[in-house]
């Protein structure tokens, strides 16, 4: 299977199915996130002081972070807490809750 496929079925695992109401609505952060996946996933999505995550590594952090929260049952849309440093951990963590509220 390409590595397009494996992103794929990723995507359908976690990312809401929703059908746009109207041209003028916006993807969601997630499937915004994800899109670059699909167009650039070696290159750099983010830098934080001296670490670099490409948009691959972001995103599959970001999955797998929404798995867990899936795990420990919480609920779709429910409210979590974030405390964490600011490095790249944050955004993983940002991008795996949106993916787990759907959002």
């Amino acid at each position: 299977m390409s590595t397009h496929n494996n992103h794929q079925l990723e995507m359908e695992k976690v990312m809401p199915t929703t059908t746009k109401q109207s041209e003028h609505q916006t993807d969601s952060l997630p499937e915004l996130i994800f899109k670059q996946v699909q167009s650039n996933a070696n290159k750099p999505a983010v830098t934080v002081g001296d670490q670099s995550d490409s948009y691959l590594n972001l995103w599959n952090h970001a999955v797998r972070f929404s798995e867990l929260l899936e795990k420990e049952n919480i609920a779709t849309g429910g409210t979590i807490g974030i405390c964490i440093d600011q490095n790249i951990n944050l955004l993983r963590v940002v991008i795996g809750s949106l993916l787990r509220g759907k959002g």
